[in-house]
């Protein structure tokens, strides 16, 4: 092996590297850890969605208008229009 050159050495490893990699990839039944595995990617990702909507809804909930805030832009409106028709008057 020492007098092998870089590129027989790199030969070498992709050639075990592939048949590692075909080799593994020949089992095709779940062990029971790839199973919980799975399951618990699962789990994770419906906690991750299950915070995305409450993080929604508290920021909907924040910027709604409440009654009171309607109110006062319905009368800020009102005001605006008597003093452009004020305005327009003179």
């Amino acid at each position: 092996m020492k007098n092998m050159t870089s590129t027989k050495k790199t030969l070498l490893a992709m050639s075990l590297v592939l048949g590692g990699a075909a080799f593994l990839g020949g089992c095709s039944d779940e062990g029971p850890a790839e199973k919980a595995g799975e399951k618990l990617d699962n789990q994770a990702e419906q906690a991750g969605e299950a915070i995305d909507n409450t993080m929604d809804s508290a920021e909907d909930a924040l910027t709604d208008q409440g009654p009171a805030e309607k109110a006062g832009e319905e009368i800020d409106e009102a005001a605006d229009s008597v003093n452009d028709a004020l305005s327009n008057d003179k």
